[in-house]
């Protein structure tokens, strides 16, 4: 596949130790211009932090601790920690947004695949995803 030959020409690639803080700021700041923008048009944005592939977000099933696994393989077992550090802190940077939602546990309470491979969603994961999103735009005002 495309994924797989990319992630040969990248082969070399190594997740460095650095503070991620920056990357997170820079992210919930981008979300924050978008906001501005449209608010400015009166639009109203949303924006959803979305659920990872994480022994910490969900219990993985054989099937997606396979795909991780063939995953870090390919990248290295860093990722994950830096993913879950980004997390951490774009959840921290963005608590007083009330355009940004956080969705990154929303499979807790799931134990059944809910992933294709090591970052999308099967159909039962985008079904509870946009049953979420659904419940959040209900229960929004003035929409």
């Amino acid at each position: 596949s495309k994924f797989d030959r990319d992630m040969k020409a990248e082969n070399n690639f190594s997740m460095s130790n650095k503070n991620i803080s920056p990357a997170a700021k820079n992210f919930v700041e981008s979300l924050n211009l978008s906001n501005f923008y449209l608010k400015n048009k009166k639009i109203e944005y949303f924006s959803f932090i979305q659920p990872a592939l994480d022994e910490n977000l969900k219990v993985l099933t054989e099937f997606e601790k396979n795909k991780k696994k063939i995953f870090e393989k390919k990248v290295n077992n860093l990722y994950w920690v830096q993913i879950l550090e980004f997390y951490k802190k774009a959840i921290e940077y963005s608590k007083n947004k009330n355009f940004i939602y956080d969705l990154s546990d929303i499979f807790k309470e799931y134990n059944e695949t809910l992933y294709y491979d090591s970052v999308h969603y099967n159909d039962k994961g985008n079904k509870v995803i946009a049953e979420k999103i659904c419940l959040i735009f209900k229960n929004k005002k003035n929409l």
